[in-house]
Parts: structure tokens; C-alpha cells; sequence
């Protein structure tokens, strides 16, 4: 599974698996729009708006515009609640190389997060450390 920059992308509710030996998750394969999910907020909080909307579109980017702005000012860690499904929750901050172009993210999801939903909290101040750490190391 992973965040699609595909504007035709916007299924949001991802299959469940139900290959052998799979218990719960979305399905290889699975999109979801970039938007939705917390490395695409984190990514596209890092991204100058016209880039962002270069990526998902005026309209897409309107809709999650305010939503950046508070990923902005929380230390640019985003914090998404049932994700993937009920219980679901992710904690991302974007990577950015040495010239500032966004080339991926450090992300932290699965069940019962919700108490570390904050960006105060230690795992999401911990995930932002990592996403900083990389950035050093690819100066």
C-alpha cells in the first residue's frame, strides 16, 4: 500500500487483504490519495504550494491546505487518526535533501497511537528527530 500522487487516486477505503497468513491490512497494491495519509500530509507540508499542487492538484490542495498549515506549526509532524481503518493511526515527518526538495518520509503507524497523536508526544517528537537525522546525514 502506499500514498498515490495519482489524481484519479481516491478510493478511501482500502481492501482487506485476504491473502494466506494475512490478517488484517489493506491489500498490496491498495492506493489511497496522497492527501489522506500522514506521510503525504507531512511531504506536501514540506512542499511550497505550488509544488503541492503541481503533485495533487489546485483543488486537492485547497481541501488540505489548513490542515498543512497545522502540520507547519506542530514541527511539521503529521498526526493521522484510523488511517487505514478503525484504530489505525500514523505519525510522519517529511525528508527533504540538501537542496529542500522533499524526497521522502520517516513514518510510524499501527494500532493504538492514539495517545501519541499529539506533537508533543514522545514518539511523534521522536519521528520528527529521525526525519531530522536523515536530512543531516544527506547534507
Amino acid at each position: 500500500m502506499h500514498p498515490s500522487l495519482r489524481p484519479s487516486a481516491f478510493r478511501q477505503t482500502p481492501e482487506i487483504s485476504k491473502a494466506p497468513g494475512h490478517t488484517w491490512g489493506p491489500a498490496i497494491g491498495t492506493r489511497i490519495p496522497f492527501e489522506t495519509s500522514a506521510t503525504g500530509l507531512a511531504m506536501l507540508a514540506r512542499m511550497s504550494a505550488d509544488e503541492g499542487c503541481a503533485r495533487i492538484g489546485e483543488e486537492r490542495y485547497a481541501a488540505v491546505e489548513a490542515r498543512l498549515e497545522c502540520v507547519r506549526k506542530s514541527g511539521s509532524v503529521a498526526l493521522v487518526r484510523d488511517s487505514l481503518g478503525p484504530g489505525v493511526s500514523a505519525i510522519a515527518a517529511a525528508v527533504s535533501d540538501r537542496s529542500g526538495t522533499v524526497v521522502g518520509a520517516v513514518n510510524i503507524s499501527g494500532l493504538r497511537l492514539e495517545q501519541h497523536l499529539d506533537p508533543a508526544s514522545d514518539v511523534a517528537r521522536e519521528v520528527g528527530r529521525t526525519a531530522t537525522s536523515i536530512m543531516g546525514a544527506l547534507q
